[in-house]
């Protein structure tokens, strides 16, 4: 199951472009079987029944992937330009929101999380709901693109060391300054999970950078993040801690063994991320900075993580970097319990957007 929410994932865009045409084609296909003649009417039938549930199975599919995927909402008085990103030999392929007829514009540039992850499927709501209304009413230009092999992008996103992920925000960011109605020396990256670590790493190798936002980006090391996660889940099922953190360990042993001769796929993908530690990073960080984490996020344990914080700087975050725990809110910074019991549709902490504005606000004092 696993590997076919990757697939729909890495290719929402030709699904929910083609999908409904190959249902189409499909059908008359179907439909053309029922005139042709076979001698034995067990193979019409079960050629018949085949063909049906293939269809069947098909819409459902594309059904599916066109409820996840959603268009950008484009705020009044900005434009919408579809991109190409070239990255390393690859096209990355995005979206560029930005105010019409203006001039020297501050920009952003943001980061999505891990495995097939798209600002036009699960960060559509963080997209549309946080970061185009909180930016736009600024006078951000915003910069989303998809990662290597998800949606129009090319290359493969598991074949990619966190550096490279790197890289490819960096040629986002060059992207940017050669547009002339960016002014280049304010631009800055946001990312959320994975993408956290990503922007500090980015943020943390090139001084051009004039601002990095980490939501929920770790200050842990990958492995370590993994137990959470796992931990998280299992505590959240009834299991004690003892048994949890053995759960969580058991993986890491699979994991470690499955990824020692993995050329491809999610194996090789923690190959070579699996030793990453943002402790040179976020010591290397000379830009303001912002690290928000969720207080009952089960992922990215909260206290954790800022205790880490704290020891990687010695006790005192220097004064370019501000961190704060946003209180009832889970790893997507909407509200939540630490172990949620329903499945109703959550909302953005108020808490979280205000402490981002805020902090923009406050920040851009010194661009």
């Amino acid at each position: 199951m696993d590997n076919v929410i990757r697939f729909l994932g890495e290719n929402y865009h030709w699904i929910s472009t083609f999908g409904y045409l190959l249902v189409l084609c499909l059908i008359t296909l179907w439909l053309a079987s029922i005139f042709l003649a076979w001698k034995k009417s067990l193979l019409r039938i079960t050629v018949f029944t085949f063909s049906l549930v293939v269809i069947l199975v098909m819409f459902v599919l594309v059904k599916y992937v066109n409820m996840k995927v959603k268009d950008l909402l484009v705020p009044n008085d900005y434009m919408l330009q579809a991109v190409t990103v070239n990255a390393n030999k690859k096209s990355l392929n995005g979206d560029f929101l930005y105010p019409r007829g203006k001039t020297n514009l501050p920009a952003v540039v943001f980061v999505v999380g891990s495995s097939v992850s798209s600002y036009r499927t699960n960060y559509s709501r963080l997209a549309n709901e946080v970061l185009i209304p909180i930016f736009s009413d600024l006078g951000f230009a915003i910069l989303f693109f998809d990662k290597p092999g998800v949606g129009k992008s090319s290359g493969d996103w598991k074949c990619e060391s966190f550096q490279d992920r790197a890289d490819d925000v960096y040629s986002a960011i060059e992207f940017l300054k050669r547009n002339e109605q960016i002014d280049e020396n304010n631009i800055g990256v946001i990312g959320h999970s994975q993408g956290g670590w990503i922007a500090q790493l980015v943020a943390s190798q090139h001084d051009d950078i004039n601002f990095m936002i980490s939501l929920a980006g770790g200050a842990v090391g990958v492995k370590e993040q993994i137990i959470q996660d796992e931990m998280g889940g299992s505590i959240c099922n009834g299991m004690d801690t003892i048994n949890a953190r053995a759960k969580a360990s058991s993986l890491i042993k699979e994991l470690e063994l499955r990824s020692l001769n993995a050329r491809k796929g999610i194996y090789k993908q923690y190959a070579l991320i699996k030793d990453y530690t943002p402790d040179s990073a976020l010591v290397h960080l000379t830009c303001n900075s912002l690290l928000l984490f969720g207080a009952n996020d089960r992922l990215v344990w909260s206290k954790r993580n800022v205790d880490k914080l704290y020891e990687i700087f010695g006790g005192e975050l220097p004064e370019n970097i501000t961190m704060e725990v946003i209180p009832n809110v889970g790893h997507s910074f909407r509200n939540a319990e630490l172990c949620p019991s329903g499945s109703g549709k959550s909302h953005y902490s108020k808490k979280f957007m205000l402490k981002l504005k805020q902090w923009l606000l406050e920040s851009r004092q010194g661009y």
